[in-house]
């Protein structure tokens, strides 16, 4: 109750709206989620987007002596799928070279396939 009165001070929140959490207890992780999904709002749809052409920003990339070269991407619209082709876009200029989309999964502590 202190902690929350301190944080309630210091930020300007309402003390009863502070969810009680810990990540090593795992007390209270359950509805920081729930609170996340009514509270914060998805990203808004680009304004030419029909779903049919994808959009993703490369966030990350690293080499993998056994698999080369692997991408972390946010997929803005569209889809992807295994086997797919993609290239690079720059500038609004596309490359000459197109990747072959090898696996496509989350990232999580560990790696998941998804398809």
């Amino acid at each position: 109750l202190e902690e929350a009165l301190a944080v309630s001070d210091l930020f300007g929140f309402d003390p009863d709206s502070i969810l009680k959490t810990s990540a090593r207890a795992r007390i209270g992780i359950k509805e920081v989620l729930d609170v996340i999904c009514d509270k914060v709002p998805p990203p808004d749809s680009l304004a030419d987007d029909d779903g049919t052409i994808l959009r993703a920003k490369v966030i990350d990339s690293w080499f993998e002596p056994r698999r080369g070269v692997v991408c972390l991407v946010r997929v803005l619209s569209g889809a992807m799928e295994e086997g797919d082709r993609i290239s690079i876009i720059d500038g609004g200029q596309a490359r000459k070279d197109s990747y072959s989309v090898q696996e496509i999964g989350l990232v999580l502590p560990h790696r998941m396939r998804t398809t």
